[in-house]
């Protein structure tokens, strides 16, 4: 056999495969018996355009609303290659949340805290990990704690009334940006006990940095999304979705 048709016949091996394997994940709850929406994009499944066209509550909202309009409890959907599941009635969603909560605790988010260490907080960790981390913080969100919080996010609050009162005659203020301000210096004195003053001076670390930690650029998003389909491949590959820079950061704090 020559080496071109060898490797055309690999190549196409490969990709039948890769085909393959997708259109089992789009078909997951077709195979389960269980209601799903239609017609899902190769790639994106049902949540094409997120993050670039359309908002995520968007298109959450429309699938919600194919399932309610059908008359379902729940439906079985696409979120790009991961068989997920929309809850429609009410009492379902209660008893997910409540009364079963101990099986639905794990959210499907990846987390690797041993290579990345900002991945192993209370939405991504599962299991007994995640249980022993709950009953650490939730004592810090008694009644009593939260009263004394109180006083201290109500300094930032007064903080941010003086800014708005000497930016009042801006002809434009970039609302977001200053909640955004506003939420980091609450988090920098309630969670780390430093006040950041990031509504006096915007272009601090604190606030460079915790903007970074959201930012997903092409490589992160590929890793992210990689990570979140192949959880246990991306652990053996000790795969890292926080960038360094950020890390160093926040550890160092």
């Amino acid at each position: 056999m020559e080496p071109i048709t060898l490797v055309l016949t690999g190549f196409i091996f490969v990709v039948s495969i890769v085909y393959l394997f997708v259109r089992s994940k789009h078909n997951f709850w077709k195979d389960q018996g269980v209601p799903c929406a239609p017609n899902p994009h190769f790639f994106y499944g049902h949540v094409k355009g997120q993050s670039r066209t359309r908002h995520g509550a968007d298109i959450n909202q429309e699938l919600y609303k194919h399932f309610k309009q059908r008359g379902l409890p729940y439906g079985g959907i696409s979120l790009f290659i991961m068989p997920s599941l929309i809850v429609v009635d009410p009492e379902l969603v209660k008893t997910i949340l409540v009364k079963d909560f101990n099986v639905f605790h794990d959210r499907g988010v990846y987390s690797n805290p041993k290579d990345d260490p900002f991945t192993g907080n209370l939405f991504g960790l599962e299991g007994n990990p995640w249980r022993l981390l709950r009953q650490k913080l939730t004592p810090t969100f008694t009644s009593g704690r939260m009263k004394q919080m109180f006083g201290t996010i109500w300094e930032v609050a007064l903080e941010l009334e003086k800014y708005m009162e000497a930016n009042y005659n801006q002809p434009e203020i970039e609302m977001k940006d200053v909640l955004g301000r506003f939420t980091t210096d609450v988090i920098g004195t309630c969670a780390f006990g430093i006040e950041c003053n990031t509504l006096k001076t915007p272009e601090s670390e604190f606030r460079k940095y915790g903007n970074k930690a959201f930012e997903l650029d092409p490589v992160t998003m590929t890793k992210f999304f990689f990570a979140s389909s192949y959880p246990n491949l991306a652990r053996k590959l000790h795969v890292r979705t926080t960038q360094q820079d950020v890390e160093d950061f926040f550890m160092k704090i």
